[in-house]
């Protein structure tokens, strides 16, 4: 694998850290078409407030934290069921004044100065501080997938060699859970704190503050779906080691090592009665700001090195091999030929991942399956005589596994494209778009599909054959400029509190919208290359 480049924030001067949080990658990490941008919103947000503080831009009677939701709000489906998680397109305004405020100079610094104080204790280590690639062509996404890899999965392999025990566990809706007020707590430290509400505004209140502003006053809960969001959480969850570091001094417990990444802790010791102690104080640190543990997700093990590898990993490395061969060696070099050599039929190939979505709902290893079987497709010139079950089993992946969205849909997109490319069938685009439709339908069953929607959308695009059928606010601004229908064409964002309307055109690229093709890009559904894998 080729060596990479990349930086943490915490590595970058003020200058960088705000160009790094005005990324659109930074802005919002949700995945979205490629005719979707923000870039420009940022920038008219970024010029707007170079010349007036927030506060001048609002109008007299309606003011940011008065208006239900300014944001984009969009629900993912965790599991096709009930469970689902809100992730939250930030409104531009709002989000470049809490940028500018987190990276001013003097801002930057103190809070430099207590991410130091944070990682004094060397034995709880953090690996989770959002990275920017610096290599050309790498996108964040890949730096942070590596960053668990060799310094979270590959640690924690190592670690058999130093410690008997290991306990992994992860906090319960961590966002949701984060009390606004703990950000000031951990900048400023809970007695000041505490001492200066309503009396000056210190760093840790304005973001407190600004974070509230953008959520209806709400205090319970962070917004979820950007760099700069993950960096707050670092920030609440930073001073969490620290002061379970204090009261891990305090019991006088010998030897021991964290590794935390966000929410996910790994706790090894070579004594159980101080290992149950650590989890102890470990538990009661959260329960002070107002999180706590996931009990489902809480192991104690003394295999370390099974331990250290995702479950869902380990069946796939071990089970794919029956599936296909790739001809390369250890180091990924190629053995003897270009192609990859496939021991099982198309539906029986999918069939295998299929059931991996079944035994390892939502795991990242039906992600890189399915990114292999978009591989497989690549290589076909012809039409499957079973590509309706080959939808069919897909769609039902899509289902069951919302995480795999992106490369579900992908998968689907390759096949719509070999129907289109298919004269002798005589198939048409309305043969695509009714099997776009059933889709659609099949889904409408399951609460919170709007991330699927956005996806699905691309395709009823790609054959200029839109459906009507979207209840998401970014659907509805696509469908707006396709038919040129300006009561369709939504606002995503509430802009009400703002003295002048805020342009939103931008965020969608109509000249890509235009141009888009049945065919997805790999890149834009898998942060490697096939050669990765």
């Amino acid at each position: 694998m080729a060596a990479t480049h990349k930086k943490s924030v915490l590595e970058m001067d003020c200058k960088e850290a705000k160009q790094f949080f005005m990324k659109q990658e930074s802005y919002c990490s949700l995945k979205l078409p490629e005719y979707f941008s923000f870039k420009h919103a940022l920038e008219d947000a970024d010029e707007l407030l170079n010349k007036s503080e927030i506060n001048s831009i609002q109008k007299a009677d309606v003011k940011e934290q008065s208006v239900p939701n300014i944001n984009c709000d969009i629900v993912i489906n965790k599991d096709g069921k009930y469970d689902w998680r809100p992730m939250k397109i930030v409104h531009p305004i709002a989000y470049v004044d809490l940028v500018n405020t987190i990276t001013s100079e003097n801002n930057w610094k103190s809070i430099n100065d207590r991410f130091a104080t944070f990682r004094e204790d060397k034995s709880i280590k953090c690996i989770s501080m959002p990275l920017n690639a610096e290599n050309i062509g790498d996108s964040d996404t890949k730096e942070i997938i590596l960053n668990w890899w060799e310094e979270f999965e590959q640690y924690s392999i190592s670690a058999a060699l130093e410690y008997t025990y290991c306990v992994q566990t992860d906090i319960t809706n961590c966002y949701g859970s984060i009390y606004t007020h703990s950000i000031s707590w951990a900048i400023d430290g809970k007695t000041n704190a505490k001492k200066s509400r309503g009396k000056e505004k210190t760093l840790g209140e304005k973001i407190d503050q600004k974070i509230r502003n953008m959520q209806f006053g709400q205090t319970n809960g962070i917004p979820q779906g950007g760099a700069l969001f993950d960096f707050i959480a670092e920030i609440v969850l930073g001073y969490a080691d620290y002061q379970l570091g204090q009261k891990i001094i305090e019991e006088k417990i010998g030897e021991y090592q964290i590794i935390r990444y966000r929410d996910d802790y790994r706790i090894f010791s070579n004594s159980k009665e101080e290992l149950d102690l650590i989890v102890k104080q470990l538990s009661d640190t959260l329960s002070e700001l107002n999180m706590h543990f996931n009990i489902k997700k809480t192991h104690y093990t003394t295999d370390l090195i099974t331990s250290a590898i995702k479950p869902d990993k380990l069946y796939w490395n071990s089970h794919s091999v029956s599936i296909f061969s790739n001809n390369k060696d250890a180091d990924g070099k190629k053995i003897c030929g270009d192609k990859t050599v496939y021991h099982m039929s198309l539906q029986k190939h999918l069939l295998e991942i299929y059931i991996l979505s079944k035994k390892f709902p939502n795991s990242g290893s039906i992600k890189k399956a399915l990114s292999q079987y978009i591989g497989r497709l690549d290589q076909l010139k012809e039409l499957p005589e079973d590509y309706r079950q080959l939808i069919s089993i897909t769609t039902n992946i899509i289902i069951l596994n919302p995480n795999a969205i992106m490369q579900g849909v992908a998968v689907i997109s390759r096949i719509f494209e070999l129907m289109e490319d298919n004269d002798s069938k005589k198939i048409s685009d309305n043969d695509i778009s009714e099997f776009a439709t059933k889709i659609l339908n099949r889904l409408y069953s399951i609460p919170n599909t709007e991330y699927l929607q956005i996806w699905l959308q691309r395709i009823c695009v790609a054959t200029k054959k839109d459906s009507n059928k979207y209840s998401s606010s970014l659907c509805k601004k696509v469908s707006g400029i396709i038919n040129q229908d300006e009561k369709k064409n939504v606002q995503i964002w509430d802009s009400t509190w703002i003295g002048g309307k805020f342009e939103e055109k931008s965020v969608v690229n109509e000249e890509i919208l235009d141009s888009v093709e049945l065919k997805i890009p790999r890149e834009l559904v898998d942060a490697f290359d096939q050669e990765y894998y």
